[in-house]
């Protein structure tokens, strides 16, 4: 069989140096440890050679034949590589320090782990080209055509891309704070999470391109053309959009702080979910803007013209509207405490659930606007016109609020005890230090409720469904939880004394530093619960459903888990001292760096359970199902295995000093680096 590298030639320095002067030079010859620091080369074919660990510093290569060349780790700083062919070139862990590739053709050449700083691309025609972990500092790109380019992870600090045209080209996680794009033309660029902090983006043309991600502080897009561009979760403070032309574009879940739009002409542009907090010179004009769940509180938008323009869900607190001409405008949800709204048009405009505590609406035009839902205490509006309002469930007055929409209503403070609101839907609704106390919420939807400081003792709350509420430093003792269900329910520092969860429904809510000690689980649903560094001791949690519940570091010494599903349960770093487990079941239960002292494992279903560094003296795992246990590190001296299965369980590093394996099945068991010693192995199964 003949070997395909057979009549691939080496050379070292002497036979190469030959081979040049008698033209010899080999295809895909392998080049390695030659010192060509200076050497002219122009002109040569190197066509599919390989390079390795050579010295080409200010080497003459200019207008070689260089195409599928690899090179590795070989320095090439200063080197000439102008007008060279370099298309499907390679290099990895080169450093480049201001080679000179003006006029190369780099089409689909690679470069990995590359030192580039100070490289001249000006003027080149690329495509395909890839930069992997390449460091391209004060690198020059001006005037060059890329496409199809890719930059992964590396950095381009300083780097100029001016009047160059970028096409369908990405920038994955690169660190271009101070590149400078002036009078760029981006099509379909795609900016990955990258830093591009004081980037000159100046008289740029971009269309049809994605920032994602990353950071834009202040940067420059003055004078620019923007179109179709999508900015999102990036931060944008201090930016520069003077001047600039924006259209048909989104700016979503971004912060603007401190950016300045003065002169800026914005059409059909989102800002969906922005912080504009800040921000200067927003314009008075916006047709089509959308600032969706955008940030304006304190701006001062006095005077504008935003007729038709979506503020849902806006904050808008403390914002300056006076004479704002806003007819048809869409307020609903939005955030308008303290705002001054006084002489505005808001004709047609939507305010459903809008807050507006402490709000100014005197002289304001509200004819045929919807105030569904809304809470309108407090408010000053002397002289406004409501006619034809929709005041549908909008709250006036501290009546009797069983006969009104509270969804999304402010309740903050009232005084609540006893009151009946059996099967209505609260969703939304704050009631943050109101006494609730007594109270029938049977059967009620509490989803995004706000509980902080809520007092709902001796309150009903059989059937009563909860989605992403907050209850903080409320006290729900004595509440009644039966056949209640929750999800995403967070109790911070609340007293839950006397409650029983016993008959209900909890997943994925969090108990934060909240006193447990008169609480019932047992039998409860808790899955994706979340009890870590609680103080849990005697608990019982049996029979509960427990998975992919987070116990860590939380302390359960002599807590009782007899007959839970603890299916990806994480008990890391908790202590449970004298813990009863016995009958527990579910695959992947971590224990890393637990304490498990005398607790009690007995007949356990727990596969490829997580023992890593963890404490189990005298731990009894007796007729437990432990196959593919990582015990890596145990501490476990008189711990007790008998019977267990323990097939393919890595004790690596274990400390066993009078554990007790007898007639436990080892198949495939790892004991690597375990003193044999004192460890008991009477009828195991190996």
């Amino acid at each position: 069989m003949p070997d395909p590298d057979r009549d691939i030639p080496t050379y070292t320095t002497e036979s190469f140096i030959q081979a040049l002067r008698d033209g010899t030079l080999g295809k895909r010859a392998v080049i390695r440890d030659l010192d060509l620091r200076g050497v002219l080369l122009g002109g040569l074919d190197f066509k599919e050679c390989i390079l390795e660990s050579c010295q080409l510093d200010g080497a003459i290569l200019r207008g070689a034949r260089l195409q599928g060349m690899t090179c590795t780790e070989s320095t090439l700083s200063g080197a000439d590589f102008r007008d060279t062919n370099l298309v499907e070139a390679e290099f990895d862990l080169c450093v480049a320090k201001g080679i000179a590739l003006a006029g190369a053709v780099l089409d689909r050449s690679i470069w990995f782990n590359c030192d580039l700083s100070n490289a001249d691309f000006s003027g080149g025609l690329v495509n395909e080209i890839r930069f992997v972990h390449s460091t391209l500092e004060r690198a020059r790109f001006d005037g060059a055509w890329i496409e199809k380019g890719t930059f992964i992870r590396g950095t381009c600090r300083e780097a100029t891309f001016r009047k160059a045209r970028v096409l369908d080209t990405s920038l994955d996680a690169v660190l271009g704070e101070d590149t400078d794009w002036s009078g760029a033309i981006l099509e379909d660029a795609r900016f990955y999470a990258s830093a591009l902090s004081r980037a000159r983006f100046q008289t740029c043309t971009a269309t049809d391109s994605v920032f994602l991600e990353g950071t834009l502080e202040k940067a420059s897009f003055e004078g620019s053309e923007l179109k179709k561009l999508m900015f999102r979760e990036l931060s944008l403070e201090g930016v520069n959009f003077r001047k600039a032309r924006c259209a048909q574009s989104t700016l979503n879940d971004c912060r603007f702080n401190g950016s300045d739009f003065e002169g800026a002409t914005l059409s059909e542009v989102a800002f969906r979910g922005s912080s504009l907090r800040g921000a200067r010179h927003l314009p008075r004009q916006c047709p089509g803007g959308d600032f969706t769940d955008a940030d304006l509180s304190g701006q001062d938008l006095s005077g504008v013209a935003w007729a038709g323009v979506t503020l849902r869900r806006a904050v808008l607190r403390r914002a300056r509207l006076a004479e704002a001409h806003l007819p048809g405008a869409d307020l609903a949800g939005a955030s308008l405490e303290q705002a001054d709204l006084s002489s505005a048009d808001l004709t047609g405009a939507s305010l459903s659930r809008a807050r507006l505590q402490g709000a100014v609406l005197e002289g304001a035009d509200l004819t045929g606007a919807d105030l569904e839902g809304t809470s309108l205490l407090g408010v000053r509006w002397k002289g406004a016109v409501v006619r034809e309002a929709n005041l549908i469930g909008t709250l006036l007055k501290q009546s009797d609020l069983r006969e009104l929409d509270l969804r999304r209503c402010l309740l903050r403070g009232a005084t609540l005890a006893g009151i009946d609101l059996r099967g209505r839907d609260l969703s939304g609704v704050d009631f943050s230090d109101c006494d609730l106390s007594g109270a029938d919420l049977s059967e009620t939807i509490l989803d995004g409720c706000i509980l902080m400081k809520t007092r709902l003792t001796g309150a009903k709350l059989s059937g009563a469904r909860f989605r992403q509420v907050l209850a903080e430093g409320a006290d729900l003792s004595g509440t009644n939880w039966d056949g209640a269900e929750a999800r995403q329910l967070v109790f911070t520092k609340c007293l839950l004394a006397g409650v029983s969860f016993e008959k209900t429904v909890l997943t994925s809510c969090a108990f934060l530093e909240c006193d447990l000690a008169k609480t019932r689980f047992f039998g409860a649903s808790l899955r994706k619960c979340g009890f870590a560094g609680l103080q849990l001791k005697a608990a019982d949690f049996s029979e509960c459903d427990l998975r992919q519940a987070d116990f860590t570091a939380a302390r359960l010494e002599g807590a009782r888990f007899l007959k839970a599903n603890l299916d990806k349960a994480t008990f890391a770093s908790a202590h449970l001292e004298g813990a009863l487990l016995g009958g527990s079941r579910g695959s992947s239960v971590e224990f890393t760096e637990a304490v498990l002292d005398r607790a009690s494992f007995l007949g356990a279903q727990l596969p490829d359970i997580g023992l890593v560094g963890a404490s189990a003296a005298g731990t009894d795992f007796s007729g437990a199902f432990l196959n593919g246990a990582f015990g890596s590190g145990l501490k476990g001296p008189g711990a007790r295995f008998r019977q267990a299965g323990l097939q393919y369980a890595d004790f690596s590093h274990a400390a066993l000093e009078g554990a007790d394996f007898e007639d436990a099945t080892l198949t495939g068991a790892t004991f690597h680096a375990v003193p044999e010693k004192g460890i008991r192995m009477t009828g195991a199964k190996t």
